[in-house]
């Protein structure tokens, strides 16, 4: 890790595309593959919460409190093991390829140790993690997260060398087929086969998850140490570098922190919701497993954003940044016109498709009535959280990821879940309201990180 910064004479646009640097061609030529990567694994969860919601109402309100609990820690680990992707992405603006393994190594390695913190998790913790309302079925779908959880951050470690190089496409189709796995898998297990094996409910979906998951791991692992990539990218040295390991960890852990707490305070939203009533839980969980189902645009812009930022930011082409962030508003636009016709236009379907095996003991006009008002929410929600989440992606690859973690905390404790606490304890308020705090919640995280851009001093490019 002595190696110097080649001088700026020697750097050229990093072409990732064809396209433009800068461009919206460019950009989505990146982000779009993303988005279906994205899509297909965002798609397969809100499959799955489909499957069970035919299952069972309890089942459905059982895997959403389960996996708010998951994502605490699933989310930490995540960011943590994307920063291959920001190291990657420099070391290849730079030119300096025989550097490019050595952060997924060491990020493979982290995911490897998570197991220390899932695992005994997974085993011990659910009867002080979940609420009791939703133990029966919560308690084994989180249990088998938990034990696939190394896994799941495997495959982000891995991600990042694919995103970091441009090298989206491959990507988007091992997640289609891991993801159809995914799929054939929770139907076979939470429904079971007659005569052969009894369905087993929110257990068998979390199951299928996590060989889904392991089919994207082996995959990618192979591309990755494929003869190409080791002549260009000395992919087979498996070796721990604690300079490296340590870099990653310092640029990773203050997200990774951000995470935990934000996540923290939605377990303890949707705690509060579930203790409330069945309508505002009800209401949440829909609302929630299509902000899961869309959130692959998200997901996808963001991804995009770090690997050109990080390109560019390692070829000390700073002026792109600009356009690719022009670039990135208009994608979001698109977005917006496009997710305004389910949520305010063609409601209907999407609420009925959910409350198809509602209990008698649910009021059924209470809780539709609430999901078709939440929705108009829900859409202010997914374009100023996506806004937000594009210039946490231009912040990470510019190193600037302690604010980041300062913002997930303060936002989601004093803008969201403090707010609902007061209303919806105190004043009893309606099951819509949590959708508005939450509105308000992302509108105010996007003001703030786009004054941070502003301020310019989120560009800390990292050291080679």
């Amino acid at each position: 890790m002595s190696a110097s910064v080649p001088k700026l004479s020697t750097l050229y646009p990093p072409r990732l595309t064809p396209y433009t640097p800068g461009s919206l061609k460019e950009f989505s030529y990146i982000s779009i593959p993303l988005m279906f990567a994205a899509l297909s694994g965002t798609l397969m969860l809100f499959l799955d919460r489909l499957v069970l919601a035919h299952y069972s109402t309890d089942a459905l309100n059982g895997c959403v409190s389960a996996n708010v609990i998951f994502n605490i820690f699933e989310f930490a680990a995540f960011a943590i093991a994307a920063m291959s992707e920001v190291f990657v992405g420099q070391y290849n603006g730079a030119k300096q390829y025989a550097k490019i393994s050595e952060p997924v190594w060491q990020m493979l390695i982290f995911s490897a140790l998570t197991a220390l913190v899932f695992w005994p998790i997974g085993l011990f913790g659910a009867p002080w993690l979940i609420p009791n309302e939703f133990y029966a079925e919560a308690q084994p779908y989180f249990k088998w997260l938990c034990l696939f959880g190394p896994v799941f951050s495997a495959v982000i470690a891995l991600m990042g060398f694919y995103i970091g190089l441009g090298k989206v496409k491959f990507i988007t189709l091992i997640m289609v087929l891991g993801n159809l796995i995914n799929l054939g898998l929770n139907i076979l297990l939470v429904f079971g086969v007659k005569g052969w094996f009894e369905g087993m409910g929110s257990e068998g979906s979390a199951i299928a998850s996590g060989v889904g998951q392991s089919f994207i791991a082996v995959v990618l692992l192979i591309g990755f140490l494929s003869p190409n990539s080791k002549r260009l990218y000395q992919s087979h040295r498996i070796y721990f570098c604690a300079e490296t390991f340590i870099r990653c960890l310092k640029l990773g852990a203050p997200s990774g922190i951000g995470h935990l707490v934000a996540f923290s305070a939605w377990a303890f939203l949707v705690h509060l919701l579930a203790k409330t009533s069945d309508v505002h839980m009800t209401v949440m969980a829909i609302c929630q497993s299509i902000w899961i189902l869309l959130y692959f645009i998200t997901d996808g812009i963001q991804k995009g954003m770090t690997a050109i930022a990080s390109n560019y930011l390692g070829a000390q082409q700073d002026h792109q940044i600009h356009k690719v962030l022009s670039a990135s508003v208009e994608l979001i636009a698109l977005y917006a016109l496009i997710s305004f016709i389910p949520l305010f236009v063609f409601p209907d379907f999407i609420i009925l498709t959910f409350l198809n095996e509602l209990p008698s003991s649910i009021d059924f006009e209470a809780v539709y009535q609430a999901t078709l008002v939440s929705f108009r929410w829900l859409w202010f929600c997914l374009i100023f959280d996506t806004l937000t989440w594009t210039l946490a992606g231009l912040f990470t690859a510019g190193g600037d990821t302690r604010f980041i973690m300062v913002m997930e905390i303060m936002g989601s404790w004093f803008y969201c879940v403090v707010p609902s606490y007061f209303f919806i304890v105190i004043w009893q308020a309606s099951p819509t309201l949590p959708m508005l705090l939450t509105a308000v919640y992302t509108l105010l995280m996007a003001i703030s990180f786009y004054m941070r851009y502003l301020s310019g001093r989120w560009k800390k490019p990292l050291q080679f």
